[in-house]
């Protein structure tokens, strides 16, 4: 009966574990998701055109948002890695 509840047990610390990297996953889907919204142009106004610059203003306020996020404690460790990395690679493609 121990040998069951120790391995329920960890069973559910790893179910737990699991649970702290999947919201940091959903989280980082967010944010390609984001991205590619902005990269569609999909929020325009039928009618209005859509540019370089206004994609590129848009952005922009993009990754300012996401560089106070990464100044601002929110983000795990793994988050804030990624973060920076995504951050270098949207100047080089900016």
């Amino acid at each position: 009966m121990a040998q069951k509840r120790a391995r329920l047990q960890t069973i559910v610390a790893e179910r737990a574990a699991w649970a702290t990297q999947l919201t940091q996953v959903k989280r980082l889907h967010g944010w390609v998701l984001e991205v590619e919204h902005l990269l569609d142009g999909n929020w325009a106004q039928e009618g209005e055109v859509v540019s370089n610059a206004t994609v590129g203003s848009r952005l922009d306020s993009w990754r300012e948002r996401m560089a106070a996020q990464l100044t601002d404690g929110s983000l795990a460790e793994l988050e804030q890695a990624l973060a920076a990395t995504r951050a270098r690679w949207v100047r080089v493609i900016g």
